[in-house]
């Protein structure tokens, strides 16, 4: 064995003498006779010592922290599974000499170590390894088995889940057997295109202890067996220059037995191992030093010095999050690293923290115990960072490939230009054999939304869907297999022909509650370009999910001219409704396709209240407690009662208030004292969530202390501040919410605590939250017609009978058109009747035609009479009689009939006068009209009405 300060060497003593003394080198004799022995080498870990060994064999010598131990056989259970120390068991064959490297890391090795390229595609295998795969694959190994001690059956079933996991990426596994009574190892391969020969490993031992009971090993070492699956799930879909191997070993806890089997194999086979990546108790978030987030300390020796570096590296271009500290630590033999030393390859150990080895500092305080749980490892996101190290360095050693090709270039030479009507030609330069081009077209310019338009094999494309007039933006990028390039500069072009683009539209802005008897909701947007001549209109959709597809048999209006649509059409109470705008060019019809969906829920006018709850004293207790939140009937701060918590420890519990629509003044107030740790380790925070508790944001206030620690069961940070320590008198606080005003939102006390079981007590009690915005209930509005229009006097009843100048003057007889807009979500049949008509005192006004016909009215649509419209005739008044001119009564707008509200079939409301209007029959069901055709508002009396009294001349 070498550790690089010391080695064991087996033989004649004074043969060895003589040959270390020609090095300048001094031995002892450390045991006169080996055999029958067997030897372990062992790491007595912070506050163990050499003594403790003697119950397992003869510590024949020390060295500090490390020992050399003895035995006449194996070693008991009791002194493999013990947590004072980490084992190796000495092969007792000879090292052999560091192997050459090839380049660039053979210069890498001399010193020239230049910062490595990112390649694109370790760069996409890192990205697309989401956290929740990483955690899933670490749950699933934690779960696989009471214990996986590696002679047992939960052992083996570990195994088979790991060969059914390669077997299902198709990485060919094979089991190898090594130590009679061990769980095999298991073995998954992604064969180099290039180079076969040349192997990269990714290991780490599946094995824990205890041999009995519950053994969980979390961190030692599902977190290091989970980094092979992971990383072997994130690699599998691709290509690579170098064999890759993802190992799961066992025995390692009797001191390596199967990674020094699968060494001796390799060796024995003559295989190249360029680098071996062992992960061993990587899932710690450990201390939490230093303050600027916890680093993964990576052993190295004098021959792997390379490998550290270039994972240091790694971790930092690829973006994983992870902080790697690489460092020499030649006596770090007690990991699956330390075999391939041995056999003179490249390997690297890396660990959460190093316990004490090499002066780094950190000890795991879970190793070898029940207690190895995954809430004991702390903060998950440093486990998916260091995971991601992984998979980035062995992806760059790897060198993957694209398609059995090298990445292919971003493509140069693009260029665009009209050939023809309605049709523009895109090329480019070739960029080599087996690539794939995706042409990527924008509207209007380089600087707005490009989506692919065609995949071609050739150098050019012909573009035969643009329209004249309008200047389109072209991009390029490359494809080979899976790999993508970036795209290529921008061109642009145009061409001649007609032109059929729809505008350039946002979508709607916002959808806000209107809080008016009617149940109304306003929806807003801001104006589109119209890429054609224009002008542009719009119409509205209205769903009852947001996953809805806008469609005729939802569309609410059509041809809106402004910016916003009031909707009051038959909304429920209370219910949300999804809104999609889009806009039409009139010039050619062309409607945008945009699904941006905005909701809003209708009420009745708001008022301002204050929420309270004094925990049960008055009325009811309305927070949710859940455990270890319970209700004390004794000890509150003003009457008897207040909400606590129950001793207990690892629990992550919640108090949790109901929803509330926050104004811009509210705030939380609450009374609180508390017995947490005094030594900081349980802690507490108040939370809130605008999105029904599915995420939860920490509330910032004047919290009482500091607390340094992690471990506890929620994972909050350390360095922060919380309600810990000890405080037993009744403390206000108060805390704004104005931040989230307009949003409904949710509020929570959370605490956690650790596995001790000091102080866990936190009270709550009378709380408050001001400016709590409650809704009433609205009324819902008519569903089917209403008013939008009227032309009057624009043609004469019978030939010759009007000026048709859009007045009603004496003698006249003219046509009467009202116009309504469908605003239900079906097509409406309609009607109109007319009847009892009143204009100044003493005039007549005669219905000549008392029936409309509209025919069907489109969902969202608007209907006219004016095929088949009413007649009037309007006769002089006796002299001394009023003159005022005549419209249609009342004259109120519509957005002013909306604003007070539905009128009713009986014409009760003020704005239906009673007795004359159309009726429908909608294609789902008959109904009535609710509004009057003499309801109509005087929206045409722009041209229409321009005077309210009769002419002079009469």
């Amino acid at each position: 064995m070498e550790r690089e300060d010391l080695f064991l060497a087996l033989g004649d003593a004074t043969s060895i003498r003589q040959q270390v003394q020609t090095y300048g080198r001094t031995g002892v004799v450390v045991d006169p006779d080996t055999t029958g022995f067997s030897y372990y080498a062992v790491g007595l870990r912070a506050g163990a010592t050499a003594d403790q060994l003697a119950a397992c064999g003869e510590p024949v010598l020390v060295e500090g922290e490390w020992a050399l131990l003895r035995t006449a056989g194996g070693l008991s259970g009791p002194c493999e599974e013990s947590s004072q120390w980490f084992l190796r068991r000495l092969p007792m064959r000879p090292i052999r000499a560091t192997e050459v490297l090839p380049e660039p890391y053979a210069s890498w090795q001399r010193g020239e170590m230049p910062l490595i390229d990112v390649n694109p595609v370790v760069q996409l295998i890192v990205d697309n390894l989401a956290g929740a795969t990483i955690q899933g694959n670490w749950e699933q190994i934690v779960n696989a088995a009471t214990t996986r001690y590696s002679r047992s059956t939960g052992c083996v079933t570990a195994t088979d889940l790991v060969f059914n996991k390669f077997q299902a990426l198709g990485l060919s596994p094979v089991r190898q057997n090594h130590t009679s009574g061990h769980a095999p190892n298991v073995i998954g391969t992604i064969t180099g295109y290039t180079h076969p020969e040349k192997v990269i490993i990714v290991i780490g031992h599946i094995d824990d202890v205890p041999s009995s009971g519950a053994a969980p090993g979390a961190d030692d070492n599902a977190s290091g067996a989970a980094t092979v699956t992971s990383a072997a799930q994130a690699m599998a879909g691709y290509t690579f220059e170098n064999t890759v191997k993802f190992i799961a070993v066992t025995g390692e806890e009797q001191g390596l037995y199967g990674s020094e089997y699968y060494a001796a194999q390799a060796a024995a086979a003559g295989e190249q191992i360029i680098a071996v990546l062992d992960a061993d108790m990587t899932g710690w978030q450990g201390d939490g030093l230093p303050a600027t987030g916890e680093d993964l300390d990576v052993n190295t020796n004098t021959a792997s010095a390379w490998l550290g570096t270039l994972m240091q590296q790694a971790a930092t271009a690829y973006g994983t999050g992870c902080v790697v500290k690489a460092f020499s630590c030649p006596s770090m033999v007690y990991s699956d690293h330390a075999p391939f030393w041995d056999h003179g390859w490249s390997a690297i150990c890396a660990i959460t923290d190093n316990e004490g080895s090499c002066g780094q500092a950190g000890s795991y305080p879970y190793y070898h115990t029940i207690n190895d749980t995954l809430a004991n490892c702390g903060n998950t996101a440093f486990y998916a960072g260091s995971v991601k190290a992984f998979v980035a360095t062995a992806a760059h050693l790897g060198v993957p490939l694209c398609g059995g090709g090298a990445f292919p270039p971003v493509p140069t030479g693009v260029s665009a230009a009209g050939s023809g009507t309605n049709q523009i030609t895109v090329s480019w330069a070739n960029g080599g054999a087996a690539i794939t081009y995706e042409v990527l077209r924008g509207r209007g310019g380089c600087g707005g939304t490009f989506s692919v338009v065609a995949t071609t094999t050739s150098t050019h494309y012909i573009d035969t869907n643009v329209s004249g007039g309008v200047t389109y933006a072209y991009r390029v990028r490359a494809k080979r297999g899976e790999c993508v390039t970036a795209e290529s500069t921008c061109v642009t072009a145009s061409t001649t022909g007609s032109c059929m683009e729809y505008p350039d539209f946002a979508g709607a802005a916002s959808a806000g509650n209107g809080a008016v008897p009617v149940c109304t909701v306003n929806v807003s947007w801001n104006a589109a370009t119209p890429l054609c001549t224009g002008p542009v209109v719009y119409n509205v959709y209205r769903g009852t999910a947001p996953s809805f597809v806008p469609g005729p048999t939802n569309r609410i209006a059509t041809g809106v001219t402004g910016l916003g649509f009031a909707d009051a059409n038959g909304l429920p109470p209370g219910a949300t409704a999804y809104y999609v705008v889009r806009s039409v060019d009139t010039s050619n019809g062309s409607e945008d396709q945009n699904t941006v969906v905005r909701s809003a829920t209708p009420t009745g006018p708001i008022a301002s209240a204050t929420w309270s709850d004094d925990a049960g004293d008055t009325g009811s207790a309305a927070m949710t407690a859940g455990t270890p939140w319970t209700v004390d009937a004794t000890g509150g701060h003003t009457g008897a009662k207040t909400y606590k918590t129950v001793p207990a420890n690892n629990v992550c519990g919640s108090l949790t208030s109901p929803s509330f629509l926050l104004g811009s003044g509210a705030q939380l107030t609450f009374w609180s004292k508390w017995f947490l740790d005094p030594a900081y380790g349980d802690k507490g925070q108040v939370e809130i969530s605008i999105d029904g508790g599915t995420t939860w944001t920490r509330l910032e206030m004047a919290y009482p202390k500091t607390s340094p620690r992690t471990g506890d069961a929620c994972n909050l940070p350390a360095d922060k501040k919380y309600f810990t320590d000890l405080n037993l008198t009744w403390t206000p606080f108060t805390v704004s919410l104005g931040a989230y005003a307009g949003q409904t939102a949710r509020l929570r006390f959370r605490i956690s605590t650790d596995s001790k079981g000091t102080g866990e007590f936190w009270w709550i009690d009378d709380l408050a939250v001001t400016d709590v915005q409650t809704p009433s209930a609205c009324t819902a509005g008519i569903v089917g017609l209403e008013p939008v229009a009227l032309t009057t006097d624009a043609e004469s009843f019978g030939t010759g009978t009007s000026n048709a100048n859009g007045v009603l003057e004496p003698g006249e007889q003219v046509r009467v058109s009202p116009v309504w807009h469908n605003g239900s979500a079906a097509a409406i049949a309609a009607t109109g009747t007319a009847s009892a008509l009143a204009g100044p005192a003493g005039a007549t006004i005669s219905l000549l035609d008392t029936a409309a016909g509209y025919g069907t009215i489109a969902a969202g649509g608007d209907g006219t009479c004016s095929a088949d419209s009413y007649g009037l005739g309007v006769s002089d008044p006796p002299p001394g009689r009023s003159r005022t001119g005549i419209s249609p009564s009342p004259r109120t707008s519509a957005r002013a009939a909306r604003r007070r509200g539905p009128c009713t079939s009986d014409g009760a409301s003020p704005t239906c006068p009673p007795s004359t209007g159309p009726t429908g029959s909608s294609r789902r069901s008959s109904t009535t009209a609710s509004l009057r055709d003499a309801a109509w508002p005087p929206t045409a009396r722009r041209s229409r009405f321009r005077e309210r009294r009769w002419p002079s001349s009469c």
